[in-house]
């Protein structure tokens, strides 16, 4: 059980009085999964695991763009002055979509209550 925030505290506290509540001093009392030293993972992945989609979504980027660069340099000769800063923000986007998707993905597999293999 939490009790309500105290006004000014920004959170509440256990039942047990130690810490925030699981729901980062909400004060709901809804416990979140994988909560480890008042550390709440909600979805079960963890920072690690967020960063390892970004590593995968960077390495899958740098591969696509070194297989597909003379498809990308043509396209982007069609504004001549703005090519080489179309490739850049062409890429990073690229880069920021995969990684979502790969996030999603992740968080997806290993939403709360469901057991890891």
């Amino acid at each position: 059980m939490v009790e309500p925030p105290s006004p000014g505290t920004g959170g509440g506290r256990r039942a047990d009085g130690s810490g925030s509540d699981a729901t980062g001093g909400v004060g709901t009392g809804e416990v979140g999964v994988g909560e480890v030293d008042g550390v709440v993972r909600l979805d079960g992945v963890g920072t690690v695991g967020h960063c390892a989609c970004g590593v995968v979504g960077l390495v899958l980027t740098l591969l696509a763009l070194f297989v597909g660069y003379a498809t990308v340099v043509t396209v982007s000769e069609a504004v001549p002055l703005l090519s080489t800063t179309f490739i850049v923000f062409a890429t990073v986007f690229v880069w920021v979509a995969l990684w979502l998707a790969l996030d999603a993905a992740l968080v997806r597999v290993r939403r709360p209550g469901r057991p890891v293999a």
